[in-house]
């Protein structure tokens, strides 16, 4: 078995965590788009 050098080893946590926070703010804006598209549509149905 072999270790990977320490400079491998932080390019390789760096980039999983710039992908964690793009994957992140990609479910984020996913979910804030069917949450307002939802509350639109069921706003629609709404009786004030």
């Amino acid at each position: 078995m072999t270790w990977s050098s320490s400079k491998d080893a932080q390019k390789t946590t760096v980039t999983v965590a710039v992908f964690t926070i793009v994957f992140a703010l990609a479910v984020a804006g996913v979910d804030y788009v069917f949450q307002t598209g939802l509350d639109n549509f069921f706003g629609m149905f709404k009786s004030n």
